[in-house]
């Protein structure tokens, strides 16, 4: 599995949903998130920036070195990954059912061939300025849905 242990930035955290509804998962990070606080004052970022999520074939090798499914956003006013509060450090994936199996692509902020059910990888990026940061990590698990 791709970077089990992650980046210092980057939280494990393991996805599961199915290919017939809508992907919603929420996280938050800092102090009630996955990632903990660093500091005794907390959190001294927020999350603005652009985002990239790939979900890939989960041995993340040279042999496969594109993603089956990359979501991009700016975050303000993204449809796939959307900010809902950037100084409490939540935002939430919203991708539709055929998004994720690549029926759906380019106009949706969204790149691939799509998922088949099956057991991926997946990194969730923010870009701010010239700084790119992991924040997420894991294993992404689509199933058929019934």
């Amino acid at each position: 599995m791709y970077e089990e242990q992650g980046p210092a930035s980057s939280a494990r955290v393991d996805i599961r949903t199915n290919d017939l509804v809508t992907w919603l998962d929420a996280f938050q990070f800092g102090n009630n998130g996955p990632c903990g606080c660093t500091g005794p004052t907390g959190p001294n970022w927020q999350l603005t920036g652009t985002f990239q999520w790939d979900i890939k074939a989960n041995n993340w090798n040279a042999a496969s070195p594109e993603p089956s499914l990359s979501l991009t956003s700016n975050g303000a006013t993204g449809t796939t990954i959307v900010v809902d509060d950037p100084v409490n450090l939540i935002l939430h994936a919203n991708v539709q059912p055929t998004v994720l199996t690549g029926a759906v692509t380019g106009a949706s902020g969204a790149t691939g061939t799509g998922l088949l059910p099956g057991e991926y990888a997946h990194a969730l990026r923010m870009t701010q300025g010239p700084n790119t940061i992991e924040l997420l990590h894991g294993a992404f698990y689509l199933k058929h849905g019934v």
